[in-house]
């Protein structure tokens, strides 16, 4: 009796498996929530039902805060001796992956609506993503929307195979877009984020100079400068 009421309460293997690879990897990170996604989407891909593998999707997306269409395409790839297959890559730059919040919350905004990204594009400029990664996929992003009114992420990702560090970045930013409450609030904070962060970094680089003209008494070089750094602080005042 107790035995059987035992197996009346365990947990089926879904649950089991994923519990067990929470422990063991933890879900402090990306690169830690994929190696928990490479494990079990194996075990996914086996169950005959499509009915029953969208339901464990759903969970795992759930569990792991991770972007359900994201874990969709994943799936699609495993094969029936659990290797991966591969698709025609885009190429993405290596950044440092110091990501800025304000450039992923950005990004992963853009990724889930055309409108954010045409007020992305509109107010602050492509050039103006410091980060060479982010910057390329906000690339991929406009030439994506040149041609529809929406993104599907899973092959925006087949375009990214086999650079992990841009799939990586994409996962992040759709991970931000899900939680955000007021879009619209969040969305033109950042934009203006970004523009003081620039603001300030242009600043730097003005009084650098600045002060190696006023070194080499470069009077016409130093009233042009001091001109361009009152005009910032101008519209930083307005």
């Amino acid at each position: 009796e107790k035995f059987q009421e035992a197996v009346k309460k365990a947990k089926d293997l879904f649950d089991y498996k994923l519990d067990l690879l929470v422990q063991k990897h933890g879900l402090s990170d990306v690169n830690k929530k994929g190696k928990i996604i490479d494990e079990m989407l194996p075990t996914i891909s086996k169950i005959d039902s499509k009915v029953k593998q969208s339901e464990y999707l759903k969970k795992l997306s759930e569990r792991l805060a991770v972007h359900e269409e994201s874990l969709r395409y994943e799936i699609g790839r495993v094969k029936p001796d659990y290797s991966v297959k591969f698709a025609e890559v885009a190429k993405i730059p290596k950044g440092g992956q110091g990501y800025k919040k304000s450039e992923l919350h950005l990004l992963g905004l853009s990724l889930i609506n055309k409108e954010n990204f045409i007020k992305v594009e509109k107010n602050l400029g492509l050039e103006m993503f410091k980060d060479g990664v982010i910057r390329s996929l906000m690339t991929l992003c406009k030439n994506t929307y040149a041609s529809s009114d929406q993104i599907n992420t899973g092959k925006l990702l087949s375009r990214l195979e086999g650079n992990e560090e841009a799939k990586a970045v994409v996962m992040q930013a759709l991970a931000k877009a899900d939680i955000t409450g007021d879009a619209e609030k969040i969305l033109n904070d950042c934009i203006l984020c970004i523009k003081k962060e620039n603001k300030e970094e242009k600043l730097k680089k003005l009084n650098s100079r600045l002060k190696k003209a006023q070194e080499e008494k470069n009077s016409g070089e130093m009233t042009e400068l001091l001109n361009e750094i009152n005009k910032i602080h101008k519209e930083r005042v307005a």
